[in-house]
C-alpha cells in the first residue's frame, strides 16, 4: 500500500509540475502578447500625435489666411470707395470744364 501511495504521489507531483509548466508558458505568452500590444499602441499613439500636430499647423495657417483675406477685402472695399470718389471728382471737373468752354465759345 505504501508503494502504491508513493506512485500516486509521484503521479500527482508530475501532473502538478506539468500543469505549472504549462501555466508558466501561457503566462509568458500572455506577457509577450501584452508587451507587443503596448508597443503597437505606443507607435499608433505617436502617429496620431504627429497627425494631430500637422492638423493643428494647417488650421493655424487657414486661420491666418482667413485673417489676411479679410484684411484684403477691407482694403479692396476702401480702394473701391476711394476710386469712386476720384471718379466723381473727375466727372465734376469735366462738367465744370465743359461749362467753362461753352461760356468761352458762346
Amino acid at each position: 500500500m505504501d508503494d502504491e501511495l508513493r506512485q500516486q504521489l509521484q503521479a500527482l507531483t508530475t501532473l502538478v509540475e506539468s500543469v505549472k509548466e504549462s501555466q508558466e508558458r501561457k503566462i509568458e505568452a500572455l506577457s509577450t502578447l501584452v508587451e507587443n500590444v503596448k508597443e503597437s499602441l505606443e507607435r499608433e499613439i505617436g502617429t496620431v500625435g504627429e497627425t494631430v500636430q500637422r492638423m493643428e499647423t494647417r488650421l493655424d495657417k487657414i486661420a491666418a489666411g482667413a485673417h489676411y483675406v479679410t484684411r484684403l477685402v477691407e482694403w479692396s472695399e476702401a480702394q473701391d470707395t476711394y476710386q469712386r470718389d476720384i471718379l466723381q471728382r473727375v466727372q465734376a471737373l469735366e462738367s465744370r470744364l465743359d461749362k467753362m468752354q461753352g461760356k468761352m465759345q458762346g
